[in-house]
Parts: C-alpha cells; structure tokens; sequence
C-alpha cells in the first residue's frame, strides 16, 4: 500500500510493485509486492503547465513518453490543475518490463501524490481511472489491474465498468517468488501483447440433442 511523506508544496509518494492477470483475471485482478517500490517526488508551484521529470536508477523516457507525464496531463485536463508547473522526481527501484508492474507503481505513485499535493478529493474509482491514464502512455490504452493494487495493496479486484476497486483479503498469509533473469527485456512488451488480443471474440453454443446425450 501506498505510503506518504509530505512537506509544504511537495510530496513524496512510494508505490509498490504487481502483478496482475491472475488467473483468468485478465486486466482485473492483481495483487501488490511489498519486495520492490517507486519513490516519486512532485513539487508544484505557480506557472504555466510545464512537466518536468527526472529519473534515478533507470533509463526510461523523462517526456512525454513517461507514465507520470500521462498522468499530469490527464489531471490538468480532467481536473483544471492550470496556472501550474509540475516537477517530478522518479526513483526506481521496481525493474521494467519484468511483468511487476512497474509503470503501474509509477502512475500509481503519481496519481495520489498529485490529487493530495493539490487537494483533490476523489473517489476510489477515480483514482484507478487517473492512474490508468499513465499505463496508456506505455500500454497503448488504459488499463487498471497494475495501478489498483499498487494503490490500495494486497489483492485487488476492479470492475471493469465503473472501475471501483474491491480489496480481498486472504485469510491466510501467502508468499510470490519473483525471478528477476539477467537478460535484455523488450520495456514496451505490455503494448505488444495487448496489440495482439483479438478486438472480438467470437462465441459459438453448441447445443446437443437428446440423441447425442
């Protein structure tokens, strides 16, 4: 789960890592990794818009093409966060593109350090839904299992519809083993994977006779 460090216009926000598509959860279940975080630090102050992001410990994009750009952009939109200049600060110390959600943590990160540095009251829905906006920055399209339970941790179920989340709690203590290989990883693999799930699919009954039963 989430936790907070704050101080006047700045705040620093940690985010846990994930893994999602658990079973046949596709997109809808995921359960968070205490083992790996993201640190992300906004500072704000007034001006016009501008996004400025650095990044320690990795060397993913620090434009446009970074989660947490996606994330501010869609807030400002959203929200009408003008008359502002966003500073943001990445530590990374989830790995990318290990399938552990590590732009989710980031987006995740970003979201509630953004709604709380600026006094936005939202719903856990909309929560889910801004940090979403991130992961479609390197995803292609939005999607909410990685960043729900980055959010609010443990195992979380989100309803694809009104994208409220939904915490399990599992009555028994449980463990993942996460095998981190020492090979060159593909860090746009979630885009491609979603490129290739068939828009429809198609749904054939079969029924059987009397005969045939």
């Amino acid at each position: 789960m989430i936790n907070v460090g704050r101080k006047s216009k700045s705040i620093t926000v940690e985010a846990p890592a994930s893994i999602a598509n658990l079973g046949p959860g596709f997109d809808i279940l995921a359960v968070a990794i205490d083992g790996f975080k993201d640190r992300v630090q906004i500072s704000i102050k007034p001006g016009s818009n501008n996004i400025s992001i650095k990044v320690e410990n990795s060397d993913i994009p620090e434009d446009k093409n970074n989660v947490a750009y996606g994330v501010i952009k869609e807030a400002i939109h959203r929200y009408g966060l003008h008359g502002l200049d966003f500073y943001v600060r990445i530590v990374k110390g989830v790995p990318v593109a290990y399938g552990l959600g590590s732009s989710g943590a980031t987006a995740a990160a970003t979201a509630y350090g953004l709604a709380q540095l600026t006094g936005l009251d939202l719903e856990p829905q909309d929560m889910v839904k801004l940090a979403g906006a991130g992961e479609a920055i390197v995803a292609g399209t939005p999607h909410y299992d990685n960043v729900s339970a980055s959010l609010f941790g443990g195992i979380v179920l989100v309803d694809p519809i009104t994208l409220k989340p939904y915490r399990i709690n599992p009555t028994t203590e449980f463990w993942i083993a996460v095998i981190i290989p020492r090979i060159p990883r593909d860090e746009k693999k979630t885009r491609l994977m979603r490129s290739i799930i068939p828009r429809k699919i198609g749904l054939h009954i079969y029924t059987l006779s009397n005969q045939q039963m």
